[in-house]
């Protein structure tokens, strides 16, 4: 009997992710609180639940791709919880970025029921999980991950094993903190190009030849390329809000992990300030970074 895929959470990666499935032959039980992302890709073959619960009585594994911690643990938790619903012996496979404690809190709360917890992290961002070769930063039991196979092949084109439960969600965010500092570096070459009048297509033509700027650089680049106008366009300031949520999320994980290592980060301070600067988003104080 072939397995039964479930996935719950179709944002920027989660939607791509599940139409990588799709083009693989997998027919996925999908749910998101968002009718239109849930309804393009039912469109487009998947199975459409009704609700976080139907999704876990449909389904051997189930992908959570869902923004932050207290959204994993809701998916999860009570009686109309992801939990509650699935079978014994069926595998949760958290793709969120989280602190280590979540992932081993859903490992306690599902052992009662035989449920099984892997990490599956997500590295390589939208156009990779679009182009079905996403990298997977896996945590957990061997065997347990061995039950992914069928949506790792069809969305994954490299798979890193970091261990046990909570290493993986470490490993992302050790990842993720230098894309953003080599962000900052990109913005700081731009900023003073432009000052002194250099062709900044020529910077960026130097920097691809190099090696120091990769796909995701690359885009970072073109963000600072980009007039005034558009970056502060009304229209796309959602989007703005939406994607820089993650990122700002992120960092305060990394903020959070380093304190509690006492490792200094200082390059991740710089970064957020980068961040905020180039996504013109207001700081936590509510000022913005103009202003600061």
């Amino acid at each position: 009997m072939s397995t039964r895929i479930g996935f719950i959470g179709l944002g920027l990666i989660g939607r791509p992710l599940v139409e990588s499935m799709l083009r693989a032959g997998l027919r996925p039980t999908v749910f998101d609180l968002d009718a239109e992302p849930l309804r393009a890709v039912v469109d487009e073959g998947a199975s459409g639940a009704g609700s976080v619960a139907a999704v876990g009585r449909a389904s051997d594994v189930v992908g959570v791709c869902v923004p932050a911690d207290a959204h994993v643990r809701s998916v999860l938790d009570g009686p109309d919880g992801l939990l509650a619903n699935l079978a014994p012996g069926a595998v949760v496979a958290i793709h969120s970025t989280v602190l280590p404690e979540t992932v081993r809190w859903a490992a306690a709360e599902a052992a009662p029921s035989g449920v099984r917890i892997v990490e599956a992290c997500l590295t390589g961002g939208h156009f990779a999980a679009a182009e079905g070769r996403t990298t997977f930063l896996l945590g957990g039991d061997p065997e347990d991950i061995t039950a992914l196979e069928p949506v790792l092949s069809a969305c994954g084109e490299t798979l890193v094993q970091a261990g046990p439960l909570g290493n993986a969600n470490l490993l992302k965010l050790c990842l993720n903190l230098q894309t953003y500092v080599s962000h900052l570096g990109v913005a700081e070459a731009v900023r003073l190009a432009k000052d002194l009048e250099l062709p900044v297509e020529g910077l960026k033509e130097a920097m691809r030849a190099n090696g120091q700027l990769g796909r995701m650089g690359e885009r970072f680049f073109g963000l600072q390329e980009l007039p005034d106008s558009i970056i502060e366009d009304a229209n796309i300031l959602p989007m703005r809000r939406t994607s820089g949520a993650i990122i700002v999320k992120d960092l305060e994980l990394m903020r959070l992990v380093g304190e509690r290592r006492g490792v200094d980060l200082p390059g991740r301070d710089l970064a957020e300030a980068e961040f905020l600067r180039t996504y013109r988003l207001p700081d936590e104080s509510g000022a913005s970074p103009e202003d600061t």
